[in-house]
């Protein structure tokens, strides 16, 4: 069996089949749930021995919010504003330009 561990020696990934970059080839004792209970970092490699890890800890069901705050939000929406007050201003410019031109 091939796995990889991390600098902790959490087993990260593991194949009985094939290569797996960047593993170590492990020929001791597996335990009998190895694969149906296996998760990354649910076991670790210790003594050279494959235990449970009993600092695991599930992982949350919940992504990270990557989503802008309100402030955020709000800036957002003031940039947006400007931008606008921007383009009506050079808008009414050029027209002011054209009849400043038009009259002469």
């Amino acid at each position: 069996m091939l796995i990889k561990i991390n600098d902790q020696n959490l087993i990260l990934e593991y194949t009985t089949i094939g290569g797996l970059p960047d593993s170590i080839e492990y020929t001791g004792t597996i335990p009998d749930d190895f694969e149906a209970k296996f998760k990354p970092s649910f076991y670790m490699l210790q003594n050279d021995e494959i235990i449970e890890n009993s600092n695991y800890v599930e992982p949350t069901d919940t992504p990270p919010d990557d989503g802008p705050t309100n402030v955020q939000q709000v800036v957002m929406q003031m940039s947006a504003t400007v931008t606008q007050m921007q383009q009506l201003i050079m808008s009414q410019e050029r027209e002011i330009a054209e009849l400043k031109g038009g009259t002469k």
